[in-house]
């Protein structure tokens, strides 16, 4: 009876505190060891239970191409389990002697937490009776364990169950705007809610105003202080300026172009113009080509400094991929899940435009575009939240300086479908939001929200000098 007792006393789970701290203190010293461990350490291989946070969070933090340091760490817990960990984060830091011992301390951490699987099913054995099991049964069981201690995947799973309580608390927070994007057109907005993961399509048939349009997008997210890319790869960056400017400055794009004469209030409106611009964070890539892998790579590199928000691509047809192999339609459909991914594994909002077929006229007019018409892919109608298309009834191109537009809203995962109409001055590279009004039988010009600080267009309107020669 004196030798059962014996054996009922079981002592603690294998655990080496010291080396856990000294492991994670490693990574805050330098994140790139965490490279070395991903495939074999999952947060369950920790034996303290804040480790196994603190790991995790570092896998969050890497995977979204986030460093892993005190403040980045501390708000993701802060956020993910409540708890402001920042004193023991340091404390971590200062436990650390050296790092060049980093790989043994993993193979002890893995030595130990394979011991403490042994532990507990031996414990479970020991304390569990065992009449009612076959040896087979048994044997099993020990086949399991001994085959489960080798997997290891950091492949992040949320529990949903655990996942509730952070969603009600963000919607609880009303601190933070909803409308985190702005497109900058007041109906639009209504319409589509542009969220960090998205991926939007804007589709229109050639020569139809979609660049133009993608610029005066990236011109309203920079006046919301956005880090916007903005990838060209048929515009030059004086193209691209040309462009800016003259929507901002209200000057003709062929004076700029061209160079010609520019009145004194047009010269002053250029000069705003590039006050306003050199306090934009906007970077731009306007060269021949480009491959979807180096997008890809530049995106992440970006994003870990923490200057990326929006991505615009102008556009997806002219992106290249390594994967030669493939035909055309293959291959836009794999850039096409490249820049889902990137949408969503950097959590930003990613705009690509995308050609049409050629206009089609049914009955004498133009047809509207669908779906159906996106060129070379049915894959970009599912990768995207939300396709936009540009459609004209001047399907033969006569009025290139001012035309009316209508944007067709035709996918809206989160939101409804719909019709945006506009008046496109080409002169200015601007568009005009429009809504019709059953009393006048006319279109009315839509009042716009202003951002955080007036636009060099709005000082022209108000400016009510006469143009003087310069």
């Amino acid at each position: 009876m004196e030798n059962n007792k014996e054996l009922l006393s079981i002592e603690d789970a294998p655990f080496n505190l010291e080396n856990e701290q000294q492991i994670l203190g490693s990574i805050i010293l330098n994140d790139k060891l965490i490279v070395d461990i991903l495939d074999t350490v999952s947060p369950k291989t920790f034996g303290d239970k804040k480790h196994r946070q603190i790991y995790k969070a570092m896998i969050y933090l890497h995977f979204n191409n986030q460093g892993v340091g005190y403040e980045t760490l501390s708000n993701r817990l802060e956020y993910t389990v409540k708890d402001n960990m920042i004193d023991y984060l340091i404390a971590l830091n200062k436990s650390v002697p050296s790092t060049a011992t980093f790989a043994n301390r993993v193979d002890l951490l893995k030595d130990t937490y394979q011991k403490r699987v042994l532990y507990e099913l031996y414990k479970k054995r020991l304390t569990t009776p065992m009449g009612g099991l076959s040896s087979l049964e048994i044997v099993k069981e020990v086949e399991s364990s001994i085959e489960n201690m080798g997997i290891s995947s950091n492949l992040e799973l949320e529990s949903f169950s655990d996942y509730i309580d952070e969603w009600v608390v963000n919607l609880e927070d009303t601190s933070t705007k909803v409308q985190k994007y702005r497109m900058g057109y007041k109906l639009l907005d209504d319409m589509v809610l542009l969220e960090d993961s998205n991926l939007m399509l804007i589709s229109a048939r050639p020569s139809l105003g979609k660049s133009a349009f993608a610029l005066n997008l990236t011109k309203n997210f920079c006046k919301q202080d956005k880090h916007t890319l903005f990838v060209s790869l048929e515009m030059s960056s004086k193209e691209i300026m040309n462009r800016l400017v003259a929507n901002m400055a209200h000057v003709p794009a062929q004076k700029l172009k061209r160079k010609e004469h520019l009145t004194s209030v047009e010269w002053a409106n250029v000069m705003n113009a590039k006050e306003e611009v050199k306090s934009w964070k906007l970077n731009t890539y306007a060269k021949g080509s480009l491959y979807i892998e180096q997008l890809m790579g530049l995106c992440k590199y970006l994003k870990k400094k923490g200057q990326l928000d929006v991505l615009i691509v102008d556009y997806l047809q002219l992106l290249d991929s390594h994967s030669h192999n493939k035909n055309r339609v293959q291959q836009v459909s794999l850039i096409s899940r490249r820049l889902k991914q990137i949408a969503m594994d950097l959590e930003i909002v990613v705009i690509a435009l995308s050609q049409l077929s050629r206009a089609g006229v049914e009955n004498g007019k133009p047809r509207e575009p669908q779906l159906s018409d996106l060129r070379d892919s049915g894959s970009l109608e599912q990768d995207a939240n939300i396709v936009l298309m540009l459609h004209s009834k001047d399907v033969n191109q006569q009025f290139q300086d001012h035309r009316y537009l209508s944007i067709l809203v035709r996918k809206n995962r989160d939101g409804r479908l719909g019709q945006v109409n506009y008046t496109y001055i080409g002169d200015y590279v601007n568009f005009i939001e429009t809504k019709y009004n059953i009393d006048t039988k006319n279109f009315d010009i839509v009042e716009q929200e202003s951002f955080k600080k007036p636009t060099v267009q709005d000082t022209v309107q108000d400016n009510i000098q006469e143009d003087l020669p310069f």
